[in-house]
């Protein structure tokens, strides 16, 4: 976005939406709205569109942000039908089928997640043999989760569905501990079946089991892939396809207020250095926006019902993610590196990371994610001429005291000069390489830039309470139908985001924007919305429904 456009900001033009975060959710949302004939404009704070759904550059050099890979990407997946959907098309490469996911242990041993889960089911038996039962049965999940989750909003297709889901429907509020005990007494297997658990970033006696399993068959049912063209190229698509239809994306602008006259959400307060402060208004508006921050500082007082806004106030956020973006000479790592990330467990004891996080604590031998983006598209010009775009992450504590900052230096942005946080950012990264090294030998040597980003730049740049790009912590008190729905209570306001009943993730975002624009929809048309069966599930945004 130019000054110019902003300079040529119509205060005069009305809108049927009004979304407020460019983030996939909000994106997603306006494509689809701005496809059906609405008049829409998009309002972020950013200085680019797509939220966690960003790259950004140095010289020579293009990191992406939050997408690593995805899954249930052929046709007939979830984001290609919300893709669909929106208007827009994207095309995905497809990571190493015979193991788009390694975990990687301090012994030595390694386990690859094949594609398909007949493939994970027969080498995890070959694996594990005495553990068949316990394997079958974690397996058995995995096939009702998706079969779920292929469900999606179809009433009719969800309610033929359920008699097929019972296990499913049994640990629907249970974690995935309580499931994993009832599988296997093998702490390797049960290391091994909590696999990619920082996609998450929660613990296993903590994290919700439907959530894992619905992950691990998100990937593994048609592999795991990458969006041909880089992380940036889905919010692209979206934003192209938005201002084909007419409608509007400014950045740099950043919502200060909804307003709500008479209990009803009818428009927005921004600022943009070159326009001022701005009022707009519209029938319609979609706060993309974290949630917490959303209740607390963008509704009016009393807008919400008292138990509403307490209860999103007291919501869990995941922890944060600290990340090291490195380039590295391809000549001298190992040649026989494959297109599949390395999961890099310190023992078998998945838990002992999350405790430390949880004290506000690092950990001298933590957890890590390494992920080669130019394996991942090799055509990509992301790095220079014989250099390999790699990074490496881990779940951290997002306190500002653990990184040696205060709340009013984080404030004023003083925060990223201080020595005390410099020092932390840079014990840090010595740590995550001195881990990465172990399964990626030589790579100290080859390193030839790095940089590190932590909870707080993930908070200044997306808004995110307290950086994490997970939204509120997939506990089972705070999932499936604990989590918000698109419909808020406030009238003409509606939501959408990682925090939403989809989940978190490129594809629960996508997906809440969906549901966030068939949402609108009902109020743009006049309609008066019908509760179909399953809707009776969930009678109000917050309500607790047992299974």
């Amino acid at each position: 976005m130019t000054p110019d456009r902003f300079r040529r900001f119509d205060r005069s033009a009305e809108y049927d939406a009004i979304v407020i975060g460019a983030g996939l959710g909000g994106l997603a949302c306006a494509a689809i709205m701005a496809k059906r004939g609405h008049q829409v404009l998009v309002l972020d704070q950013h200085y680019l569109a797509g939220g966690n759904a960003t790259v950004f550059n140095r010289p020579g050099y293009e990191f992406d942000i939050g997408v690593h890979y995805v899954g249930d990407c052929e046709k007939g997946g979830q984001i290609p039908m919300v893709l669909e959907e929106a208007g827009v098309s994207v095309d995905f490469l497809p990571m190493d089928p015979d193991g788009f996911d390694t975990m990687v242990f301090p012994d030595g041993f390694r386990f690859a997640y094949p594609r398909g889960i007949d493939a994970f089911e027969a080498r995890l038996l070959a694996t594990f043999p005495d553990d068949a039962k316990g394997i079958k049965r974690y397996c058995s999940l995995v096939r009702q989760m998706f079969r779920l989750m292929r469900a999606d909003n179809r009433p009719l297709r969800l309610l033929l569905t359920l008699p097929r889901v019972t296990t499913a429907l049994k640990y629907l509020d249970k974690t995935l501990k309580e499931f994993l005990d009832t599988c296997t007494k093998n702490p390797r297997l049960y290391a091994v079946l909590c696999g990619p658990h920082m996609d998450y970033a929660v613990a296993p006696s903590r994290v919700s089991a439907p959530l894992h399993c619905g992950l691990i068959a998100h990937y593994l049912y048609t592999g795991a892939c990458y969006p041909k063209g880089g992380g940036q190229v889905i919010a692209d698509r979206l934003s192209e396809a938005i201002e084909a239809k007419g409608g509007k994306i400014m950045l740099r602008a950043t919502v200060t207020k909804i307003l709500v006259e008479d209990g009803r959400a009818v428009g927005v307060v921004f600022h943009n250095k070159h326009v001022g402060e701005q009022t707009v208004r519209a029938r319609a508006i979609v706060s993309n926006a974290d949630l917490k921050k959303t209740y607390a500082e963008l509704l009016p007082a009393g807008a919400a019902k008292p138990k509403v806004a307490e209860r999103v106030a007291g919501f869990e956020m995941a922890p944060g993610v600290g990340v090291v973006y490195i380039g590295a000479r391809r000549d001298r790592l190992p040649k026989d590196i494959k297109n599949t990330n390395l999961w890099l467990f310190a023992s078998d004891d998945v838990e002992a990371d999350y405790k430390a996080i949880a004290a506000g604590r690092f950990c001298e031998n933590p957890m890590a994610y390494v992920t080669f983006t130019s394996l991942k598209d090799p055509e990509a010009d992301i790095a220079p001429e014989g250099i390999v775009n790699l990074q490496i992450m881990t779940a951290v504590p997002t306190g500002f005291a653990a990184w040696g900052v205060t709340p009013e230096s984080f404030k004023d942005g003083t925060y990223r000069k201080r020595p005390e946080y410099l020092a932390v950012k840079a014990a840090f990264m010595e740590r995550m390489i001195a881990r990465a090294e172990t399964a990626v030998p030589g790579l100290r040597d080859a390193i030839v830039y790095s940089e590190v980003a932590t909870p707080l730049t993930h908070q200044r740049y997306t808004w995110a309470s307290e950086g994490t790009p997970y939204g509120i912590a997939c506990l089972p008190s705070q999932f499936n139908f604990n989590r918000p729905e698109a419909r808020s209570e406030v009238k003409g306001l509606f939501l959408a985001g990682g925090s939403m009943r989809q989940g978190h993730g490129i594809v629960g975002a996508l997906m809440s924007g969906r549901d966030a624009a068939k949402a609108a929809q009902k109020v743009l048309a006049g309609g008066k919305k019908k509760k179909s069966a399953a809707r009776q599930l969930s009678r109000d945004t917050f309500t607790p429904v047992s299974a």
